[in-house]
């Protein structure tokens, strides 16, 4: 029981360090898409009417959106197929045990 317990306290805590890891990146990633927005933004005021710039930007978030929501769908086929294989993998080896 002790190992179980164990080997459990390292898989978690290598599973929050690989989060904190993404955490970390991610916000770095954020940092340098909220400089470039700010510097495109700039640039384009110089060459869009208010209108305009408003619907460039409600276009931009919409995407931004569209990717995260893609993202989301991602992560849960990839998980949703990573039960699929452990239920599997399960019922393969209880019905083996059951042939023995």
């Amino acid at each position: 029981m002790f190992i179980f317990i164990c080997v459990r306290q390292v898989a978690l805590t290598t599973k929050r360090d690989e989060l904190r890891e993404r955490f970390d990146d991610a916000l770095e990633l954020k940092t340098g898409i909220d400089r470039r927005r700010a510097r495109l933004d700039a640039a384009l005021r110089d060459v869009l009417s208010p209108g305009e710039l408003t619907d460039f930007r409600r276009a931009m978030d919409s995407v931004c959106r569209l990717r995260l929501d893609d993202q989301w769908v991602d992560d849960r086929v990839e998980m949703s197929q990573r039960q699929l294989s452990a239920l599997m993998d399960d019922v393969f080896s209880s019905s083996q045990a059951t042939e023995c």
